[in-house]
This record gives structure tokens, sequence and C-alpha cells, in this order.
């Protein structure tokens, strides 16, 4: 049997809590120096070949068309 690929991207994280608040942090970060008038930001849930749960985060100003 093969061993499964448990490897987590280096821009992940394995605790929800950290890349939630990094993500505030990089939105808030970004709304400021970008004069961002409205902005949001998710966090997304991935699982390796292995099961080992990690999270990534993204953020972008918010536009109404």
């Amino acid at each position: 049997m093969l061993a499964c690929d448990d490897t987590i991207p280096s821009c992940a994280y394995t605790s929800y809590s950290e890349a939630n608040v990094t993500a505030q942090n990089a939105l808030r970060q970004a709304a400021i120096e970008q004069g961002w008038f409205s902005s949001h930001y998710g966090v997304d849930t991935h699982q390796t070949e292995c099961g080992t749960i990690y999270y990534t985060y993204w953020f972008e100003e918010f536009v109404m068309d």
C-alpha cells in the first residue's frame, strides 16, 4: 500500500483560529494601505490525502456592481 501525502502547504494553517486572526489582520492592513471602503475575507477548509485538516484564507475588496 502506498503512503498518503500529508503535506500541508506553507501558506496554510492547522488551526482555524490562527487562520482567522491572520486573515483579519491581512484584510485590515490591505484596507488601510489600499484605502478600501468595504472588504471581506474567508477561511477555507482543506484536507490532505491522509485526512489532516488545514485552513487557508482569502480577502478582497467588496465591490458592488
